[in-house]
């Protein structure tokens, strides 16, 4: 039986400035969140995400990390690879 194919994401975080460290550990609870880091550059956060397709990764994308306090903007890179 062939091993079902799931989607992955990585999410580019901008989080209010004084909010990086609590908005990350609400992301990191969030089903679906494999990791989470803060980084340094043009973004706070980076996070790792895994759905069952398309529409799990988005409802994660705008019902979770969108709404955990401190975020501001999101860009979200689609993995297109196996």
């Amino acid at each position: 039986m062939a091993k079902k194919e799931r989607m992955s994401a990585y999410i580019l975080i901008n989080i209010q400035a004084g909010k990086t460290v609590e908005a990350v550990r609400n992301i990191r609870r969030k089903k679906g969140v494999k990791e989470v880091h803060i980084v340094t550059g043009l973004h706070d956060a980076i996070a790792l995400v895994e759905g069952k397709n398309l529409k799990a990764l988005t409802d994660l994308i705008v019902k979770g990390i969108h709404k955990s306090p401190g975020v501001e903007k999101t860009i979200t890179c689609v993995c297109v690879d196996s």
